[in-house]
């Protein structure tokens, strides 16, 4: 089976304040996307993936199956393992520039002249290389094409670009270009010879509360299978990612520090389903868990809470909405917020859910 690793079509539409979009090819199976990003820097300050890319939409035929941002994408992907992180490099005149160790330099802040950049580099996986055995890893790629000739309607990334930021170099462009690693593997067929679409999908939910204490949510979809659910927690106004502009330092401080938080910490998750508690868990002991199924500590910080069902190679070992006939009839999620920072209409923490399932139409 080939492995192909080649850029993709032009992204369209690139631009500050802009929603691009990128048109995928049909026929190969994918493995990941990679998203490169080429901003010049500000005098003395450094950009962080908040200042390039926000919300990211993976479609099918139109339909979105993956709904994130890019800094949301990324504290997920960096929980897995700190290799599956964005990279960041410093660039001098558009090209990227070696440190003496003989790895691409760190960031560095920009210069009055403006030669000084960055490029980022941020992974979209499709199959999924943490997990425990390469069989397992491969069978999340995602299908273009069928043993039976069948392919999808429509492949598409749209991404949104912020407005220029204090990070950037005023009147200076945006570059992104995406690169794809396929190879030619074609989708089964079921029983009746018709196309196995399964995928893994990634869903954005808003969940308000009104202050401290316990927030019941009966409102999640009941379809499917729950791989995982990350709580991010909400962050007062002008703090951590809703700072336009923030430094990386400060962008660390804020997303670290419980001793004067710059958000509303989500404590504890408890979730049931039909009258059964499947989880109830504070954010410590939940974490240590986490820790000894060989995620990283570093990428689990005081801001986000997860809840990972599948801990085998399995999807089916997720938490089971429906099988045939039977579906879940109550699905209730109560987090537990501690503390008061978050002010106004930002009480709310966004739920990422990840759902294996067939394809969004």
């Amino acid at each position: 089976m080939d492995r192909i690793i080649k850029q993709c079509n032009p992204v369209q539409g690139v631009g500050w304040g802009q929603t691009p979009t990128l048109d995928l090819q049909l026929g190969p199976r994918y493995r990941q996307i990679i998203l490169e990003v080429w901003v010049v820097n500000a005098n003395t300050y450094i950009p962080t993936i908040l200042d390039v890319l926000d919300m990211i939409i993976v479609n099918i035929g139109g339909n979105p199956q993956r709904m994130h941002t890019a800094w949301e994408l990324n504290e997920i992907n960096r929980s897995y393992g700190a290799q599956y992180a964005v990279n960041a490099y410093k660039t001098v005149n558009g090209a990227i520039a070696w440190a003496n160790s003989g790895v691409p330099a760190a960031p560095a802040a920009g210069d009055a002249g403006g030669t000084i950049g960055t490029v980022f580099y941020i992974p979209i996986y499709f199959r999924e290389p943490w997990r425990n055995s390469y069989a397992a890893q491969e069978m999340y790629a995602w299908y273009t094409a069928w043993q039976d000739g069948s392919v999808l309607p429509s492949f598409q990334l749209s991404l949104k670009v912020p407005a220029l930021s204090t990070n950037i170099r005023a009147a200076s462009a945006i570059t992104i270009n995406a690169f794809a690693e396929t190879d030619n593997a074609v989708g089964p067929l079921d029983a009746s010879k018709r196309p196995v679409m399964m995928i893994t999908k990634w869903k954005r939910q808003p969940l308000t509360y009104s202050g401290i204490g316990d927030a019941v949510y009966t409102n999640l979809a009941k379809r499917e299978l729950y791989s995982q659910i990350s709580l991010f927690s909400s962050y007062a106004t002008g703090k951590g990612p809703l700072l336009a502009g923030i430094t990386p330092a400060a962008l660390i401080t804020d997303q670290n520090d419980i001793t004067t938080p710059a958000f509303d910490v989500i404590t504890r998750a408890k979730i049931e389903v039909d009258n059964r508690t499947v989880r109830d868990v504070t954010k410590i002991i939940n974490d240590q868990g986490l820790i000894d199924d060989n995620m990283n500590e570093a990428g689990l910080p005081p801001d986000r809470l997860d809840v990972i069902f599948d801990k085998s190679d399995l999807p089916t070992d997720g938490l089971v909405m429906e099988a045939g006939s039977q579906v879940v009839r109550d699905f209730r999620l109560t987090a537990t917020i501690g503390g008061a920072a978050a002010v106004g209409l930002y009480k709310t923490i966004t739920a990422l859910m990840q759902v294996y399932g067939a394809v969004e139409r």
